[in-house]
């Protein structure tokens, strides 16, 4: 068996971040062209070895604010403070928040895929290499439209490198948060030129109830064990069983 250097190991981890990015920056994409805006936090430091990946304060469909972060943010703020109770002495607190942070990417992710199949679409995934202390990020392998291709995976890379480069251009030095609004023509350009659908083909999206979609993440007593029969994460939410 064949064992991969530390440089090996960094280039294929660097490979996978890249590629949560890009899968993020082609789902935005394609939500904003059915009608959602977001609104970014502009990122502390640039990415240098990997793809921007964004963090998503705000998220709106049409006018209906949709009310994911509080619960996100809330659940992954009390399991960093638990965590850190938990912590030996000489546990490394920056780990500790990075594990935070990993979380949040993960559930936003995952929340947004759960999103996007309410309005009719599929989102085909592979497998994950399991992890026992952090959430795992959906990853995308196509998106259909029923029972028809919509994006493929080299779709989802083309659109989503685009995009993750049209979003970093929007961000300006003394502003700490951007808005991408509904419909923005760069993504309805990129989505329309990139899709597997013709162009004579109208898609009609009914208006959905977002409240059905919302999730009650409930506050953690302790640190998570990820392999644990009693925790279930589904569709990217956490949901105890009682």
């Amino acid at each position: 068996m064949t064992i991969k250097t530390n440089e090996e190991l960094n280039e294929i981890k660097r490979h996978s971040k890249s590629y949560e990015a890009i899968q993020q920056s082609a789902v935005i994409a394609l939500m904003n062209s059915i009608g959602f805006t977001f609104e970014f936090r502009r990122p502390e430091r640039a990415a240098l070895k990997t793809i921007q990946y964004f963090y998503i304060q705000q998220l709106f469909y049409f006018d209906e604010k949709v009310d994911f972060e509080y619960s996100i943010d809330k659940f992954c703020e009390e399991q960093l403070a638990i965590e850190l109770q938990a912590a030996h002495q000489s546990a490394c607190k920056k780990t500790l928040k990075r594990r935070k942070d990993l979380n949040r990417a993960a559930l936003t992710f995952n929340y947004l895929i759960k999103l996007l199949e309410s309005f009719g679409y599929f989102v085909s995934t592979r497998p994950t290499k399991s992890s026992k202390k952090t959430l795992q990020m959906i990853k995308v392998v196509d998106i259909r439209l029923g029972n028809e291709l919509l994006l493929n995976k080299e779709s989802v890379d083309i659109i989503g490198k685009e995009i993750n480069k049209y979003i970093l251009s929007l961000f300006t030095k003394n502003e700490r948060s951007l808005t991408l609004k509904k419909f923005d023509a760069k993504c309805n350009e990129v989505i329309l030129f990139n899709n597997s659908f013709t162009k004579e083909k109208i898609i009609n999206i009914s208006n959905t109830n977002l409240s059905i979609y919302y999730n009650d993440i409930k506050q953690p007593s302790e640190p998570i064990n990820y392999n644990n029969v009693d925790l279930i994460l589904e569709n990217g939410f956490i949901q105890n069983i009682d």
